[in-house]
């Protein structure tokens, strides 16, 4: 038996609540209203620690690696989507964990997979690679995409 923490824990309950929200019957009340309040308290949990993100990131390897184990189809996408969304968001990824490079290797798995698979799975490993090459350079890209300073009119021209 694997020992965590309490906080692994909390952090591993919120994560399978946001997964089980997505095989809700379409006949459920609310479920859209669910699945949005699970990954809520799963980032407020998260965001408590900066050592949470990687917590969380760990997990969500794991729990990739298990739907591709019991082909567990429909999770692939919003795991894909989460790992991204949390790693944008991780404050600091320290360089010695070798969890981008774990990622990328789960993650490579599935572009030989049908659409949607392959195509939310080439996006996030492209992140990967930039990320592994130059940390924290996605989340730069993403403040200047959103403050409006990637315009092509800006960009210095040498001559």
């Amino acid at each position: 038996m694997q020992h965590t923490t309490c906080t692994e824990d909390r952090i591993q309950h919120a994560l399978d609540r946001c997964l089980d929200g997505l095989r809700t019957s379409p006949t459920a009340a609310w479920p859209h209203a669910g699945q949005s309040m699970n990954r809520w308290s799963l980032e407020e949990l998260v965001k408590r620690d900066p050592e949470n993100f990687l917590i969380l990131l760990q997990q969500i390897i794991r729990k990739t690696r298990e739907a591709q184990e019991q082909c567990q189809y429909e999770l692939v996408p919003p795991l894909a989507i989460m790992f991204t969304s949390t790693l944008l968001q991780t404050p600091y990824c320290p360089p010695h964990s070798e969890l981008l490079e774990e990622a990328l290797e789960v993650f490579y798995s599935f572009l030989t997979w049908p659409e949607p698979y392959c195509s939310v799975c080439r996006e996030l490993l492209s992140m990967l690679q930039l990320e592994i090459k130059a940390p924290g350079i996605s989340f730069q890209r993403l403040v200047r995409e959103e403050q409006g300073l990637n315009t092509p009119d800006q960009t210095s021209k040498t001559m």
